[in-house]
C-alpha cells in the first residue's frame, strides 16, 4: 500500500517537472521562429557562429525535445538534448536567473525519469528493439 502511493507521488512530481520544463523550452523555442531576426542579432550579439542558423537549429531542439519530455516520450534523452542547450546558452549568454532555474529542472528531470504518466521510457524502447532483434 505504501509503495503504490510512494510510486504514485513519484509519477505525479515526474509530471509536474515535466510540465515545468515542456513550459519554459516550447515557448521559448516557438519564440526563436516568430521573433527569428531579432534572435539572430542577439545570436550574433553574444558570439554564436552561424546565428541564421543556429537559430533555427536551437529553436527546433527547445520545441521537439521541449514537446517530448512534455509527453514523457524518451524524457531522459530529450532532457539531455535540452542540456546541451543550455551549456551553449551559458558559454554565449552566460547564466540568468531562467537559465539556471530550467538546468536545476532539467538535472531534477534525467535523474527522476518520465515516471509512470509518459509515451515511451528508454527501458521500453530498449526492450522494443531487444524483442524485435531476436
Amino acid at each position: 500500500m505504501e509503495q503504490e502511493r510512494l510510486k504514485r507521488l513519484h509519477s505525479v512530481a515526474s509530471l509536474l517537472l515535466r510540465l515545468a520544463v515542456a513550459g519554459i523550452f516550447v515557448p521559448i523555442g516557438v519564440l526563436k521562429f516568430v521573433l527569428y531576426p531579432d534572435e539572430v542579432a542577439f545570436f550574433a550579439e553574444v558570439g554564436v557562429p552561424f546565428p541564421e542558423i543556429a537559430v533555427i537549429v536551437v529553436g527546433f531542439v527547445e520545441v521537439v525535445a521541449g514537446f517530448a519530455v512534455l509527453v514523457g516520450f524518451l524524457t531522459r534523452v530529450s532532457a539531455v538534448l535540452l542540456g546541451f542547450v543550455m551549456v551553449g546558452a551559458f558559454l554565449t549568454a552566460g547564466p540568468d536567473t531562467l537559465n539556471l532555474a530550467a538546468s536545476v529542472l532539467l538535472v531534477a528531470v534525467v535523474l527522476n525519469g518520465s515516471g509512470e504518466y509518459s509515451a515511451l521510457t528508454e527501458k521500453e524502447l530498449y526492450t522494443k528493439l531487444r524483442e524485435t532483434a531476436r
